[in-house]
């Protein structure tokens, strides 16, 4: 993760740690008079398990000059982005240099590179309906949540210049038909991956974060990332009790994954236009799909080798076997969708 000063650190405190001063924040941010109302435009979200390549697909997508999405310079006041552009310039602050992500996936960053922040609007405005230890639950925002974040998104595409909106949120997930009611025209992409693999990755990740030091830690709570670490929470789509409860173990991630993609193959119609599937595997293995997938989306195609996905190989010998062959089954009508959209 990129270090951070002592003054970068309490600014981040100061605009995140408290719910209510941070709604002063975005109240202060939306009273600053109309602008165009943009929820009719064709934006993007994308979201969908960790570890299943959002983030590289966020970072094609925002390559398009007519996308906007929010960056590490936007932080640590998202929910201000005019305000704090004004006022960043006065700050004596030093360039971030390009760094290895927390992750410690290969994955570098800087402050022009697109993040999973606007989570922390949800998390301020209608934390307590849906971030319900140990689970974040599916939830419909209220009206004046999904106002509040039109209202938002309108104001940043304003500063920016550009119509079309960017947004990478796994937890969004959580939240996918309010979303596509809301934004009537805009896509939204969910990323996914074959489940053994994908689940390998989750439960490597787990215990890699284990470490994390506090500050860490604390900045993926504001950010309401709890995809795996010390801070886990997991992801809950129904009544019933998960058979594995233990995050220790590689077959609690497999029923994850099945739980989450069984229930957006489920809904994937659910509030307006269906989902689309992007399927990890293929990405790394078709150069054509990245070209069919972002002249649907009507953005630029390009793709380097920078960004380029690879495969990995994950051990299946500890797996539940009935769970994994449950789960390839929701993988096989996931990858069998591209033929009909």
């Amino acid at each position: 993760m990129h270090h951070h000063s002592k003054t970068s650190r309490f600014l981040h405190w100061l605009a995140l740690d408290n719910r209510h001063l941070a709604r002063a924040f975005l109240n202060i941010e939306l009273s600053q008079g109309e602008c165009p109302e943009r929820s009719n435009e064709k934006h993007i979200f994308v979201a969908g398990l960790a570890r299943s390549g959002t983030t590289m697909v966020l970072r094609h997508l925002a390559k398009d000059p007519g996308l906007a999405s929010f960056t590490y310079r936007d932080m640590p006041f998202v929910l201000m982005p005019s305000l704090w552009s004004k006022m960043s310039r006065w700050l004596n602050t030093k360039p971030m240099a390009p760094e290895e992500r927390a992750h410690k996936d290969g994955i570098y960053v800087d402050a022009n590179s697109p993040e999973a922040l606007d989570e922390i609007y949800w998390r301020v405005t209608v934390g307590e309906s849906y971030i319900q230890p140990p689970f974040l639950l599916a939830h419909t925002p209220d009206a004046a949540a999904l106002e509040g974040y039109k209202q938002l998104v309108n104001r940043f595409l304003q500063l920016t210049g550009r119509n079309r909106y960017l947004s990478k949120g796994n937890n969004n997930i959580l939240r996918l038909p309010a979303l596509k009611q809301h934004f009537p025209n805009a896509a939204f992409v969910a990323p996914f991956r074959d489940p053994a693999s994908q689940a390998s990755s989750l439960h490597r990740q787990h215990h890699h974060f284990q470490s994390s030091d506090v500050f860490t830690r604390k900045y993926m709570s504001w950010l309401a990332h709890h995809e795996f670490g010390a801070d886990h929470l997991r992801f809950h789509f129904s009544q019933n009790k998960p058979c594995y409860d233990t995050p220790e173990s590689v077959n609690y991630w497999l029923e994850l994954w099945l739980e989450v993609y069984r229930h957006l193959w489920e809904t994937r119609n659910d509030g307006g236009a269906s989902t689309i599937f992007v399927c990890y595997e293929t990405l790394c293995d078709d150069p054509h799909y990245w070209t069919q997938l972002a002249e649907k989306l009507e953005v630029a195609s390009g793709m380097d080798n920078e960004y380029r996905l690879s495969s990995a190989r994950s051990d299946e010998r500890d797996m539940d076997q009935d769970l994994l062959r449950e789960a390839r089954e929701v993988y096989k009508n996931l990858r069998s969708l591209r033929e009909t959209h």
